[in-house]
Parts: C-alpha cells; sequence; structure tokens
C-alpha cells in the first residue's frame, strides 16, 4: 500500500468516525455540506442504519462507506469499504470468484480468501491470506503472525512473517518466496521469478499440529517453573523469603536496580574477559545473570502466590504460592491460544491476552532481579527467618 493511500484513507475515514462518536443518537440520518476548497466539489457524508457513507460529488465519484458487520459468529467489526479497495477490522475479507478488486484488500485480526482478482496487495495482519485456484493479486501477498497458501497468481512477492508460505499446484510468484520464522512450501509446478527464502525458528514449522504444539510447550514451561522452585525453595528457604519480603518491601527500587543491572551486565563481562585476570569472571558472569533472573522470577512468583492465596510471606511452604503464580500466568496464555486459533474478534482478545502474559512475566522477572541484587543474594533483611516468638513477660515489638 502507498502512502498516498494510508493517507486518502485518514482523511475520508477519521472525520467519519468522530461523526459516528458524537452523533446524538436520535438522528436516523444527517447530511452535512462544506465549502469545497478551489477546483474541488464539495463531499458529502450521510449517517444512516446503513453506516457512514461520504460521498465525493466530482467526476471521479469517489465513495467510502463505513458500516458494522456482524460475522458467522455473531461477533461485530467495522467495514470500511472505499470503492477502490477493501479494508476490514476484526473481521475476514472475502474476494469471489469473478470479481474484481480495484485497489488493495486489507485485514486486521482475520483473514483474506481471495477466488477472483485484486488489483492491488492483499495483506493481512494477525490472520491468514489463501488465494484459491485462478486467483490473481496484482500487488504482494503479506501475512503478519500468520501464513500464506496460494494457488493463484501474485505478481508481486508472497511474504509470511511468524508462519509460513504455501505455494501449491498452479500457484505463481512474480517476485520473491519469504518466510519469516516458518518455511516456503514449494510444488512441483510451482514457479517463483524471484528467490526462495526461508528463516526457520519456530518449532511449528516441523510439521508438528498447532494448538497441540504450543499448549504442550505452555505445560511443559510450567512444570518446570514448579520443579525449579521446588528445588529452589529447598535448597534456599530463608533467602527465597527474605528476596520475595524486599521485592513486595522496595518494588520501586528493585525495578530501577534490575534496569541498571541489565545494562550494565554486559559491559561489565566483556570488559572482564578482556582483561587476563578478570576473565573467567567475565565468562561465568554470562551463566549467573540467567540463573539470578530465573531465581528472581521465581521469588517474584511466589509473592504473586502469596498475594493470590491471602498468605502472609513466609507462612506455610513456598511451593503452593509459586503453582498458584505460574497457574495464572499459563493460564493467559492458554486462553489466548485456544481464541487464536479463532477468525475475528477472538484473536485480538488472544493477543491481548498473550500481551498481559508476557508484561507479568517480564514485570516479574525485574522486580525479582532487582529484589535479589538488593537483598544482597537473600542476606538481607535479618529480621526475616531468624526472628523467633518473644520470650513470656517480654514487652512486645514496636
Amino acid at each position: 500500500m502507498s502512502a498516498f493511500w494510508a493517507s486518502s484513507v485518514a482523511r475520508r475515514v477519521l472525520p467519519a468516525l468522530l461523526l459516528v462518536t458524537f452523533a446524538v443518537p436520535a438522528l436516523a440520518k444527517v447530511t452535512i455540506k462544506s465549502a469545497a476548497d478551489s477546483g474541488r466539489a464539495v463531499s458529502r457524508i450521510t449517517i444512516s442504519g446503513d453506516g457512514v457513507e461520504v460521498v465525493d460529488d466530482s467526476r471521479q465519484g469517489t465513495r467510502v462507506r463505513i458500516a458494522a458487520d456482524i460475522d458467522s459468529l455473531g461477533v461485530g467489526s467495522i467495514l470500511v469499504d472505499e470503492g477502490s479497495g477493501i479494508v476490514r477490522f476484526l473481521s475476514d475479507a472475502e474476494v469471489k470468484a469473478g470479481e474484481r478488486v480495484d485497489g488493495d484488500v486489507v485485514t486486521i485480526a482475520g483473514n483474506i480468501k481471495v477466488a477472483g482478482e485484486v488489483t492491488g496487495a492483499v495483506v493481512s495482519v494477525f490472520g491468514g491470506v489463501t488465494l484459491a485456484p485462478g486467483a490473481i493479486v496484482g500487488g504482494d501477498a503479506v501475512a503478519v503472525l500468520g501464513s500464506v497458501r496460494s494457488a493463484g497468481q501474485v505478481t508481486g512477492s508472497t511474504v509470511a512473517v511468524l508462519g509460513s508460505a504455501r505455494l501449491d499446484d498452479g500457484g505463481t510468484v512474480g517476485g520473491d518466496a519469504v518466510s519469516v520464522g516458518g518455511a516456503v512450501e514449494e510444488s512441483d509446478s510451482t514457479r517463483i521469478a524471484g528467490q526462495s527464502v526461508s528463516l526457520q525458528f519456530l518449532p511449528l514449522t516441523l510439521g508438528m499440529p498447532i494448538l497441540p504444539t504450543v499448549i504442550g510447550f505452555i505445560v511443559l514451561g510450567w512444570l518446570l517453573t514448579l520443579l525449579f522452585g521446588w528445588v529452589f525453595a529447598s535448597l534456599f528457604p530463608e533467602r527465597l523469603k527474605r528476596i520475595a519480603v524486599t521485592s513486595s518491601r522496595r518494588t520501586f527500587l528493585s525495578i530501577v536496580v534490575a534496569v541498571l543491572a541489565l545494562l550494565a551486565w554486559p559491559v561489565v563481562s566483556l570488559l572482564l574477559i578482556f582483561t587476563l585476570i578478570g576473565a573467567p569472571i567475565g565468562v561465568m558472569l554470562w551463566i549467573l545473570f540467567p540463573v539470578a533472573s530465573y531465581a528472581g522470577q521465581l521469588a517474584a512468583t511466589y509473592v504473586l502466590g502469596c498475594k493470590l492465596l491471602r498468605r502472609r510471606l513466609g507462612e506455610g511452604g513456598a511451593l503452593a504460592p509459586i503453582m498458584a503464580g505460574s497457574t495464572l500466568l499459563a493460564l493467559f496464555f492458554v486462553a489466548g491460544a485456544l481464541l487464536w486459533t479463532l477468525p475475528g474478534l477472538p484473536t485480538a482478545v488472544a493477543l491481548f491476552l498473550f500481551l498481559v502474559a508476557l508484561l507479568m512475566k517480564v514485570g516479574l522477572t525485574t522486580i525479582g532481579v532487582g529484589a535479589l541484587l538488593l537483598s544482597r543474594l537473600g542476606v538481607l533483611p535479618r529480621d526475616i527467618g531468624a526472628a523467633s516468638a518473644p520470650a513470656d513477660g517480654a514487652p512486645p515489638a514496636a
């Protein structure tokens, strides 16, 4: 898509969205006319039950329609039809056989199916692109966080980011076929005019089913967290409590210390490696810092589990709080994986759940690392773990 097309859509769509947001609900139909610039015709904006329609009365007859769309799952979405292209938000787009779209076809959190002709590009963000036999795409076929499957003709390039690009029999690509994170699968009759590039680093590209594989990795990570949490709590129970208390008492300072340590760690380790005496210490830092980060994450997860179980820090065993905190994170990832397989609005919700889970995990790790350093690897504070019950007749502690 060109910058001119994007600016043209924004210039027409944004005023209409503002009108939809602030229009009086009692008005069933409103027509607004404004003075035109020199050499340009007057535009008409109409709001009705069919949506918002912006019509240019010039000879070109430019028209933009914004309406609500309900898919088969009953999920509402926003439909933008400029006449020279198709844009879908939280919904799928389909160009049937015999149909022609002059422009681009774009979906956000939706899939694209093309059996006809598209003169521009076909782009799907958080969705996949499918080109049936006989489909013609004049531009590129791009899927971001999705896969491309084509049995048609693509004049430009075929690109899949964090997905695979599969070219079936009869599929042709005038440019390059690129897959970042997946693989480019070609059949015997596939023709690619440019280069075929596959940057594979996802385990889902090995022919394994997507949903069971993702859930399997989530469960494996959860089990490893329980295992290492049990080992850490068994070997260093008092240090775990002190780190947890430090993260709870000095949360902001822990974040600051963790950020500074993350910035200084590679610099200090490289400087030590370049010296003759400190080279072993510099090498060990590349091993010790990730281990310390994971230990800090376990301590912060323990604090989260205590909050969920409404248990005071230091009471009872540490395995149950670690299990509660890690289970909460795992549930966010599992829910996101389940919703990711559904098109439309569930895909956007899945992305939100993934982001929340990642932010929680990064936040717990950051706070835990800072608390680990502030507590001097679990030595401070002194009043945790060593304090005993006051003797009979002793005055109460302040």
